[in-house]
């Protein structure tokens, strides 16, 4: 009876959606996970949503001058640097529209608590609903632009090998290196650190799982502030409810960027940086990672002022090639806001191999990081290019194999550890030491000068980019690169490249200031760019107005009587079901 009544719904929701024209809301992912799954499985399905809003409320109800005051006064001094005084605020940073939200609530009847996440980037926030019927409620709500599925990833497997002894002693401009020198001599930064270059007065910010940070290798680190966006708290170490190893990927990553131990014998290259640590992500084997804690981690350092973000995320999107086209994906689109505001963003390649990059690698403005061996091999499991767009990643490569660094199931040991998260912070702490001694330079210049330096140079490819890094060379190198950022206003719905806005789906315009889609124009798909429908699975035509059916015959949405065909069609699919 049940399993009836749940076809009975979905049938009732197809109707009205289709009769209502609200069927634009929903993005095709939204149709695969819950009205296809649905029908598949016999059963309700339930999933965490992004609900986009239209806008951020009536122009009065805008107050740019409480915005500011969120900002910090590192990322206000970064902002004016690269965007000019002038563009220092917009409205990506007002606050959601809090009418919008509580109406949006009060028609789902659940409370705050319900909310997983508030984006003002998107203009949107994240929960869970559990049936259709929640969905066609959204779809009458005015305010609501777009839903869409909070997209999960698959975690990559890292390899940590076994504990060595500590390699005492071996000094150079002062510091005992130890274990950790052969990494670092391989992309010159010990002799960056003779000039003096170790990342001070620069504020990095790590996007990760826990930290082990009672490890001695963080006893002289800088830690300006911490947050734990998985349960809304403070402290980024292990809680009563983690699994031991919560705390392993960020412990990693964290000392490979940022160590600082005299007495063992170990540094990363950014030692004296400043850095903010964010809990983004869950380690457990049955939890897939959801996009939105990363989408708040981006946000909230950007506020805090980072001018260097690193992201290991190692994760393996669920997106079509053709999504991996740098303004897509959400992940993707939060780096693109990051790297806009004057933030220079590092994030593995992953580590899926021939497979290929995934979000959020194909950003336009980001550094994408693939991992090499102790000879300068790539490693067979570091992720190649190229994008959908066919730009090469990924963009430079550091040490990637058996990478020294702390080991958290202890407070002064190291271990080596194998990935893509690995060589990430080798080369985020290489772009905070040019910021230390390039303060001026933009994310653009940054680039430029890594690139143009690196090992591979003369001849990139999609397997070790522009090749293994090299800071004293890219610390001397004379940019030509102009900031492209300041150039181009995108009003928060593209990102700019070479000095012009690259919009994303759906907007369109100079300044990507223009919604291309009319709400009922995609009968059965969505809106690309230019005004263009993409049709879902079955439909075609410039409108997706057509079905064809198993014998290719084709039902049209042209007439009068058009929307009552297809009414017609989705309640036999869906109710002759009920007899198998």
């Amino acid at each position: 009876m049940r399993t009836t009544l749940n076809h009975i719904a979905l049938a009732i929701v197809a109707i009205f959606i289709i009769v209502h024209g609200q069927e634009s809301k929903l993005s095709p992912r939204v149709y695969e996970q819950f009205y296809e799954k649905s029908r598949r499985t016999n059963a309700e399905t339930s999933h965490h949503i992004w609900i986009i809003f239209n806008d951020k409320g009536p122009k009065e109800s805008h107050d740019y001058a409480s915005a500011l005051s969120e900002l910090s006064a590192l990322a206000i001094e970064r902002r004016q640097r690269h965007l000019g005084t002038a563009n220092v605020i917009d409205e990506t940073d007002l606050p959601v529209h809090q009418p919008y939200l509580q109406k949006t609530l009060e028609a789902l009847d659940i409370n705050y608590n319900s909310i997983r996440s508030v984006s003002r980037m998107l203009n949107a926030i994240s929960l869970r609903v559990s049936s259709e019927a929640q969905l066609a409620t959204l779809t009458k709500l005015p305010f609501i632009k777009r839903i869409d599925i909070v997209t999960s990833y698959k975690k990559d497997n890292m390899k940590q090998s076994s504990p060595i002894t500590h390699q005492r002693n071996v000094r150079q401009s002062g510091l005992n290196y130890g274990i950790s020198q052969p990494q670092l001599q391989q992309i010159n930064a010990i002799q960056a650190h003779q000039f003096n270059l170790n990342g001070r007065n620069v504020t990095i910010a790590l996007l990760d799982a826990g930290y082990r940070l009672d490890h001695i290798a963080f006893k002289n680190t800088r830690i300006l502030k911490t947050f734990n966006f998985l349960y809304n708290i403070s402290s980024v170490d292990n809680t009563p409810s983690d699994p031991e190893n919560q705390r392993f990927h960020g412990t990693y990553v964290f000392s490979t960027v940022g160590g600082s131990d005299p007495t063992n014998g170990f540094y990363g290259p950014a030692y004296a940086a400043n850095y903010l640590l964010a809990t983004t992500e869950t380690v457990s084997s049955e939890t897939i990672v959801e996009e939105d804690n990363f989408m708040n981690g981006v946000e909230w350092a950007e506020r805090n002022g980072a001018q260097v973000l690193s992201a290991s995320l190692g994760y393996t999107g669920w997106w079509r090639p053709e999504e991996l086209d740098g303004k897509s994906a959400i992940t993707t689109r939060a780096i693109n806001w990051a790297t806009d505001r004057g933030i220079v963003c590092v994030v593995s390649a992953g580590n899926a191999g021939a497979k290929g990059i995934s979000v959020p690698a194909d950003a336009f403005n980001v550094i994408t990081v693939g991992a090499v061996d102790s000879t300068g091999t790539i490693a067979s499991f570091s992720s190649v290019g190229p994008t959908y767009d066919r730009r090469i990643k990924p963009e430079v490569s550091a040490w990637g194999v058996d990478t020294q660094c702390a080991n958290p199931r202890g407070t002064n040991g190291y271990a080596p550890v194998s990935g893509t998260s690995l060589s990430t912070p080798l080369v985020a702490g290489a772009v905070a030491m040019l910021l230390q001694s390039h303060p001026t330079w933009t994310v653009a210049q940054v680039r430029e000068a890594l690139m143009s330096t690196a090992s591979n140079a003369a001849s990139p490819n999609n397997q070790i980019g522009w090749g293994i890094i090299d800071v004293v060379k890219a610390n001397n190198y004379a940019v030509t690169a102009t900031n492209a950022t300041a150039a181009c206003n995108c009003t928060g719905h593209g990102t700019c490249v070479n000095g012009a806005c690259v919009c994303y789906v759906g907007w369109d315009g100079a300044n990507c200031q223009n919604f291309v889609c009319d709400p009922n124009s995609c009968f059965r798909g969505f809106c690309q760019r230019g005004g263009v429908c993409s049709c879902y699975l079955g439909w075609s035509g410039a409108r997706c107005q057509n079905y064809t059916n198993i014998n290719n015959s084709a039902y049209s949405n042209n007439n009068n009587n058009s929307a009552l065909w297809s009414v017609l069609l989705i309640v036999f699919i869906t109710l002759s079901t009920l007899f198998h």
